[in-house]
């Protein structure tokens, strides 16, 4: 049995289990600007759009008025807790129209009366606030599913038509004491004359008036906001997953890829023509580390390869907001002139060389295992400085830094996959599961000691920290010998948040069950 030295002096960092809350819709509606009593309180889908305002003789004016869509949940921020993750769960029940803009919304409205009588000023102070996020719809564009329409193929799952929505900054905003929170849908252009249908409490289940066969039940198209708590500790270890994940090529510039279950990235010199993979990648970094009150002590970004052919150098380069649905053509302008900066990290992509786990290259011995396929690059520099800007979020793209004289691409999982199989040459198999190669960026931060009490009080101050000297080394300074098995589930991580999978001689946060403690080997 090996024994380590625990330093427990309240340097712990709170790595508590989560679990997911699901709050029920309490009301739900949609409002018309160009009608300003009506109410869709009551209606099985509410209606997001502008709509084209036409005078006395039937002629388009060229102004447009507002139809809104609101949803309120019941919410009660659990004692000792902190929001981890919010998700906003709506079923498209339409999509014809352009993305949808949420907004926080500040008043409990009453969906039997609500109209824009009673809501337009919440309305307009909502929309001037700024949104919370926006998204494309999911489900079939220019397809109603609760109508005659023919659905295609690809869109009879109940998750082609789910939005899964994050909003977890804005569940971060709100007062402790809120008993509702609500969100506000609004048309992202101010021209659109397009419908966007959402459902909503009132919906007893869907069937497409085409094809009866094809039906969702009442609880898979009722709005659902899924809340994930952590104790609320004065440091954390937060898990992050990527809000979006694609990648976009050269060669084929009207192509998305925003549902593989990999991204490709390398660069190509083909006879003078350049070709260019290249991965881009977005997260939404915690509230906190916007505010004066706690700082990053570090960032690592985890991402497995799927494949590792040619070139293995990479870059990450800082980029702007981007839709998950990007191809070249819209943005591969944006994508030239960043990675034609110096990278803000580089790493060199780990994985068996001219290898892919895709159940038919042979897979040797020593890489039968994850750690042999996962990239754990430190981006604490490149999440300080978002901050320093106040960015709410980390965009960047991820490039080769030397050109290639073939098309051997280095493949990364993204958010979309589903798990990957290795062969090895003996003809027997291994697994890695989805949730185990899924891109993470794990960051650490810590409370910050602002002197409010050090600095305020000098009496204290010096009779209590200087002038006891027996108190500051009896307590403080105090170092607790523990043994701890190590055959017990036990994760190593070093001071800047990386996991480590044989920890050597140093100083490491060491986590079993729900504890995690500073540790000296």
């Amino acid at each position: 049995m090996k024994k380590i030295l625990l330093i427990s002096a309240g340097l712990a960092l709170s790595m508590s289990a989560m679990a997911q809350t699901e709050f029920t819709c309490a009301a739900d509606t949609w409002i018309r600007q160009s009608n300003t009593t009506f109410t869709g309180g009551g209606s099985d889908k509410t209606e997001v759009r502008m709509d084209a305002l036409k005078n006395d003789a039937g002629e388009a004016t060229g102004e447009y008025a507002y139809f809104v869509a609101l949803y309120g949940f019941n919410y009660q921020l659990p004692a000792g807790k902190k929001v981890q993750q919010a998700t906003l769960r709506l079923v498209t029940e339409r999509w014809k129209g352009s993305d949808v803009s949420v907004y926080g919304y500040t008043n409990n409205f009453d969906e039997a009366s609500a109209c824009w009588d009673t809501e337009g000023s919440y309305v307009q102070s909502a929309l001037l606030n700024g949104e919370v996020t926006h998204f494309s719809p999911a489900g079939q564009r220019n397809k109603g599913f609760t109508t005659n329409d023919e659905i295609g193929e690809d869109y009879r799952e109940i998750g082609a038509w789910t939005n899964e929505i994050n909003v977890t900054n804005y569940l971060k905003s709100i007062p402790a004491t809120a008993n509702r929170v609500n969100f506000l849908l609004a048309p992202t252009v101010t021209d659109n004359v397009n419908q966007n249908c959402f459902y909503t409490k009132e919906c007893t289940g869907a069937i497409n008036g085409n094809d009866a066969s094809l039906n969702f039940t009442q609880a898979e198209v009722m709005p659902v906001l899924y809340v994930t708590f952590a104790d609320d500790t004065e440091s954390s270890l937060d898990t992050l997953a990527p809000l979006a994940d694609t990648f976009v090529r050269s060669s084929a510039a009207t192509n998305n890829y925003a549902t593989n279950a990999e991204m490709e990235v390398y660069t190509w010199n083909n006879d003078g023509e350049m070709i260019y993979f290249v991965g881009l990648m977005n997260f939404e970094l915690p509230a906190e580390l916007l505010s004066d009150n706690y700082e990053l002590t570090g960032a690592s970004l985890k991402l497995v390869t799927t494949q590792c052919k040619g070139d293995r150098n990479m870059g990450i380069y800082n980029f702007g907001s981007f839709a998950e649905n990007a191809n070249w053509e819209g943005i591969g302008t944006q994508v030239l002139a960043a990675i034609g900066t110096t990278p803000a990290a580089t790493f060199s992509v780990v994985g068996q060389g001219n290898k892919a786990l895709n159940g038919k290259d042979e897979i040797g011995d020593d890489y039968a295992n994850l750690d042999a396929w996962t990239n754990n690059i430190d981006l604490t520099e490149m999440v300080k400085a978002a901050i320093a800007e106040k960015s709410s979020s980390l965009s960047f793209a991820i490039a080769k830094t030397e050109v290639q004289t073939n098309n051997n691409a280095v493949k990364f999982a993204t958010k979309e996959t589903e798990g990957v199989t290795g062969l090895k040459a003996d003809g027997t198999t291994f697994t890695f599961p989805a949730a185990d190669i899924a891109p993470q960026l794990v960051v650490a931060y810590a409370k910050v000691d602002n002197g409010g009490d050090d600095n305020g009080d000098n009496g204290d101050d010096n009779g209590d920290d200087n002038g006891d000297n027996g108190d500051d080394n009896g307590d403080d300074d105090a170092v607790e010998t523990v043994v701890i098995d190590l055959s017990a589930p036990v994760e190593y991580f070093n001071l800047n948040g990386v996991k480590v999978v044989n920890p050597d001689k140093g100083i490491y946060l060491v986590r079993q069950g729900n504890t995690v403690k500073k540790v000296v080997l």
